[in-house]
């Protein structure tokens, strides 16, 4: 079957025009659209599990895992807190400190394992990169500039947290390039009196992540609001604000296609959610529990984070609209800290010998035999894109079944998960349709089977983040457990 033809089969395209408000400095948009879910609750069953120890410690804390599997934590001893480095692929394991400290706090590893952290001496608090490829450590800040916490870092070795200077206390971003810092500050309140000593309702700020785009999140609390706290995205001067409702809206990570997570709720909080620039889902975790916290997201939006109910503290891994409980086998208490683009789970689990370490990777899934990709076309204007693929299975697989897995498609950094059961066969043909909104995408996608394991597969999308397009762009395909990888250079408009 040619493009021409299969595009027929397809539903009409709906092609909606959005216009938006710009202020000048402060875009507030309190989430237009929330949307409650209730997932699927399943058990995760096809992971593996390394676990890994720091020798002494009496406790560990692991917070960041990256694209190569270096994890990155800090553990407690008789004298303080130290960093910490794992490397899952040899088991190597290596610490760190700075002379002096009494105390080290690791936030977050890059892919080209820069380690961010803070640490605490005799004079205050002070943020840090350590590079695990030749054991240097830098301390943050300048005659100028102190930092006194420390967020995150991303791949191109940006810093986001708090530091201070002559004129106060702000958020920055420091660039390990150069070694600039570029500060903010929370947005005025249009309440408080303008030009004058009158700040009442001014809010508090809270940073806990950046990008590799420079987008930075955190939340903003109100005290004069009933300690309501709101969630931001700020980048060039510029806050995105929202929030889940009345109550408190924190969040915790921001993954490269500007998703946010982060937790909602009251003293407790009850559920957890995906912000994505227009949307805000609010997911609630499974019936009996009485806190729940998401503490990382990865590029293909999976979210890991814990829940607790009244047996202990559990795991999960949330995507698609399923909640995938995560316990590693034997533990009393188990925490997912992050999760990197290969789905690989880092965190912290208890057993009766106390507190370890773990990765949890997912089982591998079949290559295709063969992906070809017949058309791409991009239309970076409009954040438009059409696929038409063939494939041919893998003769180790136990075959696809489009009425019920999962179907991912990534061409270059636009990424599209279309839940499993999604998909509808045509009565007549052989043929597999979806059509519907994926966040704030349009998709309309359709797999048609040619016989002896061999598919084509053809998507179009509207509003998707399609990013700077060059020649050649890879697209991968995934449906179940099945996936292949190719590179083409497409049709740009």
């Amino acid at each position: 079957m040619n493009a021409k033809k299969m595009a027929v089969i397809l539903p009409t395209l709906s092609l909606l025009l959005f216009m938006s408000l710009i202020a000048s400095e402060i875009k507030v948009a309190h989430a237009a659209t929330i949307v409650r879910v209730v997932p699927t609750v399943v058990q995760a069953d096809s992971y593996s599990f390394k676990r890994f120890d720091v020798p002494g410690a009496t406790y560990i804390y692991v917070a960041s895992i990256n694209d190569s599997g270096q994890v990155a934590g800090y553990y407690n001893d008789a004298l303080g807190s130290h960093g910490f480095v794992y490397a899952g692929s040899n088991g190597t394991l290596t610490t760190f400190d700075v002379l002096g400290a009494t105390n080290i706090y690791v936030a977050s590893i890059n892919d080209s394992g820069q380690v961010a952290g803070y640490y605490r001496d005799a004079s205050g608090s002070h943020g840090f990169v350590y590079t695990s490829s030749d054991g240097t450590l830098t301390t943050l800040g300048s005659s100028e500039v102190t930092v006194h916490s420390v967020a995150g870092i991303n791949n191109l070795g940006q810093v986001v947290g708090h530091c201070s200077d002559a004129s106060g206390s702000h958020g920055c971003i420091y660039n390990s390039g150069d070694g600039t810092f570029t500060t903010f500050d929370a947005p005025p309140d249009p309440r408080d009196d303008e030009g004058g000593d009158d700040d009442s309702y001014a809010p508090s700020m809270t940073v806990t992540g950046i990008n590799d785009s420079g987008q930075v999140t955190g939340d903003l609390f109100y005290r004069m609001d009933g300690f309501v706290s709101k969630g931001f995205v700020y980048k060039n001067g510029t806050f995105d604000i929202f929030s889940e409702g009345s109550r408190r809206t924190i969040p915790t990570s921001i993954n490269n296609n500007g998703q946010v997570v982060g937790i909602y709720g009251g003293l407790d909080f009850i559920g957890f959610f995906v912000y994505g620039g227009s949307v805000l889902t609010a997911i609630e975790p499974p019936g009996g529990t009485f806190n729940s916290y998401s503490h990382s997201v990865n590029d293909s939006g999976q979210v890991v984070g814990e829940y607790q109910n009244a047996s202990s503290s559990h795991g999960y891994v949330y995507g698609g609209d399923t909640f995938a409980i995560l316990d590693v086998p034997d533990a009393t208490y188990t925490m997912a800290s992050d999760i990197n683009n290969l789905g690989q789970v880092a965190g912290t689990y208890r057993d009766a010998s106390g507190d370890h370490g773990f990765i949890a990777t997912p089982a591998a899934g079949t290559p295709f035999s063969a992906f070809t990709i017949k058309r791409l076309a991009i239309d970076q204007n409009r954040g438009a894109l059409f696929l038409w693929s063939k494939f041919t299975l893998g003769d180790t697989t136990n075959g696809i079944d489009p009425l019920k897995d999962a179907v991912t498609f990534k061409i270059g950094n636009a990424e599209i998960a279309i839940p499993p059961s999604s998909f509808r066969k045509n009565p007549y043909l052989p043929l597999y349709a979806f059509a519907g909104h994926i966040d704030s995408v349009w998709v309309e996608a359709a797999i048609l089977s040619l016989g002896n394991h061999n598919f084509a597969f053809q998507a179009l999308a509207y509003g998707a983040t399609v990013g700077d397009a060059s020649n050649p762009v890879t697209v991968m395909l995934t449906i179940g457990d099945d996936s292949g990888k190719a590179q083409t250079n497409p049709t740009i408009h």
